[in-house]
């Protein structure tokens, strides 16, 4: 009976903690941010097409946004891997015709920077370099 109290105590224990692991790589990126950089296909993306792109992360949710356009765009956050090398993220969009696909990630957060990395069509990116069909959206943390 001690053994089976113990064995609880040591499975809630764990599963705590890794819940907590989870939820402080979406605590550490939270907050509003605007693009300074689109690299797509290796190439840097015309100014005009990402000009005044924003994004907040709240919680699990990515929400992009333009100022020429009045829609925004949210995604939910999952597979979080701060530990892994590169750090891991995937983004699923919650509308639109991308809505039900998921798009296999990387970032960086280096002070108020976050660069994401993700592949529309196919593997995860092993890098931020924007190749092989990769997107790279560089945001720049903004204080409200």
């Amino acid at each position: 009976m001690r053994r089976s109290a113990l064995a609880l105590c040591v499975m809630f224990t764990i599963s705590s903690a890794l819940a907590a692991d989870d939820a402080l790589p979406l605590k550490t990126l939270a907050g509003s941010y605007v693009a300074t950089a689109v690299i797509k296909d290796g190439k840097p993306a015309p100014v005009d097409v990402w000009k005044g792109m924003t994004a907040v992360i709240e919680g699990e949710t990515l929400t992009f946004s333009f100022t020429t356009k009045e829609k925004a765009f949210p995604a939910k956050l999952s597979k979080l891997d701060a530990k892994a090398e590169p750090a891991r993220i995937d983004i699923a969009p919650d509308s639109g015709t991308e809505k039900g696909r998921t798009f296999p990630g990387i970032y960086k957060l280096e002070k108020d920077v976050l660069t994401l990395a993700f592949s529309e069509h196919g593997d995860r990116p092993q890098d931020f370099s924007g190749a092989r069909d990769a997107t790279v959206i560089t945001l720049k943390k903004i204080e409200k």
